[in-house]
């Protein structure tokens, strides 16, 4: 039986990139769901992999992140918790639609660059004296300013807020530069710097039939 092609090639060749650019535009809104959950099973993993995060959590450890802010007992953990929670809920995973050229994209977008959703975390206010300070705003957009002067740091088991120092009159106090950020480089950026090829095992399951 012979079979006889009545379009040009260049009409057949269009109308199979139409057909297949549909199946993929299908497929990709089908799976959006599946692969968002996908990441989101992720974020807890690269939160507390963060060195921030580690330092954050070990309380009454003198010279730790914890210690030098003052975190009261179960405060980092808690704060931990809203972190994970408020960045699942920023991320987004938008697609441009395919088109017969097989032209078309995936953007995931984990985290609005103003920050408000995690600056208003409730646990990452504290009272010094009679003033409420948030913490997380040092944390990442301080950079190395000074913070606090006329007192320092000093390390004592068992003592202060946290359990592991406290603030004594004299010098001044930052966060530690190994742990400082700004708006455009700090922890929470940093969590999602070289992930691209982790994201790309992820991306065939946009088109999983």
């Amino acid at each position: 039986m012979a079979i006889v092609l009545t379009d040009s090639i260049k009409a057949l060749d269009r109308k199979i990139g139409v057909a297949i650019a549909s199946i993929m535009n299908k497929r990709v809104k089908q799976n959006k769901k599946r692969v968002l959950t996908i990441i989101q099973r992720l974020i807890p993993i690269w939160v507390t992999n963060s060195p921030e995060i580690i330092s954050l959590l070990k309380e009454g450890e003198p010279f730790s992140l914890n210690a030098q802010i003052g975190l009261p007992p179960g405060h980092a953990a808690v704060f931990t918790d809203n972190l994970v929670e408020a960045i699942i809920s920023s991320i987004e995973v938008k697609f441009t639609h395919f088109t017969k050229d097989y032209r078309g994209g995936v953007e995931f977008s984990f985290q609005p660059a103003h920050f408000r959703n995690l600056l208003g975390i409730r646990s990452t206010d504290f009272l010094l004296g009679d003033v409420s300070v948030n913490w997380l705003h040092w944390l990442i957009k301080e950079g190395d300013t000074i913070i606090m002067v006329g007192y320092h740091y000093e390390p004592e088991v068992g003592e202060g807020r946290s359990g592991g120092g406290i603030m004594q009159r004299g010098d001044v106090w930052r966060i530690p530069p190994e742990f400082s950020g700004v708006d455009d480089n700090n922890f929470v950026t940093r969590l999602f710097d070289n992930r691209d090829k982790q994201l790309a095992t992820i991306l065939p399951q946009m088109l999983k039939a």
